[in-house]
């Protein structure tokens, strides 16, 4: 069986084959973004405020909790890294007992009585 191929032919199939190729290599990266989007994870630039350093860093934050404190590379004091009191800044932002208003002393000093202030 003899099959005669045009130069028209050839040029038409390699182009559909082409498309066919580069549109089937990008569709699992759209399937991956929409399950991030659904995720709601996102990184937000701050600072570290634990020492006097004051580092740039990313927080990544999953539903309006942070997970992770990563540091920013472009930052030059820090050298793409944070220290162990950086690390623990996720702690102290959900620490139970870390102040959560302004309280004025209302008894002598050490005995432990304050009141929220209006």
């Amino acid at each position: 069986m003899q099959v005669e191929i045009s130069r028209r032919r050839f040029l038409q199939g390699s182009v559909a084959m082409t498309i066919a190729g580069g549109s089937s290599a990008a569709l699992p990266s759209l399937f991956a973004e929409e399950r991030e989007e659904q995720k709601s994870s996102q990184k937000i630039a701050t600072l570290c405020e634990m020492c006097v350093n004051k580092c740039a860093a990313f927080a990544e934050v999953e539903n309006g909790i942070v997970k992770k404190l990563d540091p920013n590379p472009l930052f030059p004091k820090s050298k793409n890294m944070l220290c162990a009191r950086g690390d623990a800044g996720i702690h102290a932002l959900y620490d139970p007992d870390r102040l959560k208003y302004p309280l004025i002393r209302t008894g002598k000093k050490g005995e432990g009585k304050f009141r929220r202030v209006s």
